[in-house]
């Protein structure tokens, strides 16, 4: 250790944080040392590297944004003498403070790096095992590109910074609501940026998610906002996000398919109507999954019980896609499942409470769809009657089917089936010329209203080929109505989980807010309504995954309104 040289200490003042050197007290009141945020941060990174085996001896990488006078920096390096630590800020006057610690402490695994975080560092080309920020984010004037770098750079961040409260939200960037802070560039810990942008806490979760980080942990939030942070801020969030990064916890949950399974899709979707997800897994000549969710965490398998594991006559099928939809409108959401050929597609009905019947004989699905070899598939509303039809991606997988006298062929048709009655679906015939007459190698299935015109088109993933595009030109007048959803701060920022109901012309419709389902696609996650002849919408209720019911208007029918969760009036985006 150097020594430790007085004058040049008070030189290099004023300071926020205090230090002991021979057993005196040097500068201010703030002591990094017993700093809650990073003790904790101490113990939970050892708990990770235990986890995965990784102990002393062992190179680690830990970047620190935003040093400040070197504090949490000397902590760091201390506790973990194996890692080299990359200190980053933008402050020289942080920089020299940190420098003269750090050398008078005798510390030699830091990296003292000048650089503006706010903007494309190099810092972040990078890879590391940990970042610890600690009092940077609410500096930034976008912080969201900030927690992009981040994600890009290790999966594991320690963050505490301040968030704007909801009531004080007058700002949207972006995708993002919060207000602007005008620093005191006077202010010892200022001079990042005159003006940063404090997001609500709902929008840094957001945020977080964006950048791909999947596992988030809220270990504190004061009301009493941080003397180093700006003065009025609403709320302080201690040591926020804990264990952030892709984390498997299958094992713990259940779910970790022990029997080893060939799962080809999945979906989650609340299928018992308790208000949590559940999840269903199609798999490959294996029963299905279906596994329900147990409100803290973990998954009960009840596959067999729930009749979706086997087909009506107990066989296992080659289950390939899933659709997801309330076909018969009785307010439950149904099952459907692609197969192999020379077996028929399976449709399950939800008889409530999480139980299931194959239903598919009756409802004409089984023999038109025997001879064909099945992927992607959806419910759909495509003629905008009011009622979900099916339409399904069909390619056989060995291409020599086409050498032999089988009765197949490696590229096949589509098929779209027209719900008639809520009970029975009727093959719309391949017109020649149309989509459904394209003979193609299909494979995934992805639905959404593509040109904004009320009309659900189909994407089509051919393997080996490029994309086939379905437009939908079903022109009958019928009317129709589309919904996205912005979740709140206790919800999915994309409205995944949700349910909405919207009844009109005398049937009340259910669509579920899903990104998995049919195979090896993501569709439109916006919930699109026929509305038949109906002139008028009657109710609009969506269950958000938060828990809150919501009652919504909208201006009129043909058009995409936007949902915000827990605002009082939804907002037009495009009429037709």
């Amino acid at each position: 250790m150097n020594e430790f040289d007085s004058a040049h200490f008070e030189a290099l003042g004023p300071w926020i944080t205090g230090f002991e050197f021979g057993g005196n007290h040097y500068g201010g009141q703030y002591r990094a040392d017993t700093d809650s945020r990073v003790l904790r941060f101490i113990s939970t990174f050892r708990e990770r590297l235990a986890a995965s085996n990784r102990g002393r001896g062992q190179l680690l990488r830990i970047l620190e944004c935003g040093c400040l006078e070197g504090g949490h920096t000397r902590v760091l390096a201390q506790a973990f003498p194996e890692a080299t630590i990359t200190a980053v800020d933008v402050r020289e006057t942080s920089l020299q403070k940190a420098k003269f610690i750090l050398s008078s402490s005798g510390i030699t695994n830091v990296r003292l790096t000048k650089e503006n975080l706010n903007e494309s560092s190099a810092a972040f080309t990078e890879q590391y095992d940990a970042i610890f920020c600690v009092g940077l984010l609410y500096h930034l004037r976008q912080p969201a590109e900030f927690l992009a770098r981040a994600g890009q750079a290790a999966n594991f961040l320690w963050l505490s910074t301040i968030i704007c409260a909801e009531p004080e939200a007058t700002v949207v960037e972006g995708d993002y609501r919060g207000r602007f802070f005008g620093e005191v560039v006077e202010r010892p810990l200022a001079g990042v940026n005159p003006q940063s942008f404090l997001p609500t806490i709902g929008s840094l979760v957001d945020m977080l998610w964006t950048a791909g980080f999947s596992e988030i942990s809220l270990l504190e939030k004061s009301m009493t906002p941080d003397g180093n942070g700006p003065a009025d801020a609403e709320r302080f969030l201690k040591a926020f996000a804990e264990g952030l990064g892709l984390s498997d916890v299958s094992v713990k949950a259940g779910v970790s398919n022990p029997s080893g399974y060939y799962g080809l899709a999945s979906a989650f979707v609340d299928v018992d109507d308790d208000g949590w997800l559940d999840l269903v897994v199609a798999n490959d000549s294996v029963p299905n999954y279906l596994y329900r969710n147990r409100h803290n965490g973990t998954f009960e398998d009840i596959s067999y019980t729930s009749g979706f594991a086997l087909s009506e006559d107990g066989r296992e099928q080659a289950n390939m896609g899933i659709a997801v939809g309330d076909y018969n409108r009785d307010g439950k959401v149904d099952l459907f499942t692609t197969t192999f050929s020379d077996d028929y597609k399976t449709l399950y009905r939800n008889d409530g409470e999480g139980s299931f019947t194959d239903v598919s004989y009756k409802a004409g699905l089984a023999t038109p769809t025997i001879p064909f070899l099945s992927w992607g598939t959806g419910f759909l509303d495509f003629d905008n009657d009011g009622l979900q039809d099916l339409f399904i991606v069909n390619g056989h997988v060995y291409p020599e089917v086409d050498l032999q006298d089988w009765g197949t062929t490696w590229a096949e048709r589509p098929q779209l089936f027209r719900n008639v009655d809520g009970a029975k679906f009727v093959e719309v015939p391949p017109a020649t010329g149309s989509g459904l007459a394209a003979v193609i190698a299909g494979r995934g299935a992805a639905f959404g209203d593509l040109f904004n015109d009320g009309h659900i088109d189909v994407v089509i993933n051919n393997i080996d080929s490029t994309p086939t595009l379905l437009r939908n030109v079903v022109n009958n007048g019928n009317h129709w109505l589309t919904l996205k959803l912005i979740g709140g701060p206790k919800s999915p920022r994309d409205g995944i989980g949700a349910k909405v109901f919207v009844t009109a012309g005398g049937f009340r419709q259910r669509v579920d807010i899903v990104s998995g389902g049919s195979y090896g696609s993501s569709s439109d996650l916006r919930a699109h309504f026929g509305l038949g002849t109906a002139t008028k919408i009657d109710k609009i209720e969506i269950h958000w995954p938060s828990g809150t019911h919501q009652v919504v208007t909208v201006p009129g029918i043909d058009r995409i309104v936007t949902v915000e969760e827990g605002m009082p009036a939804a907002k037009t985006n495009e009429t037709r």
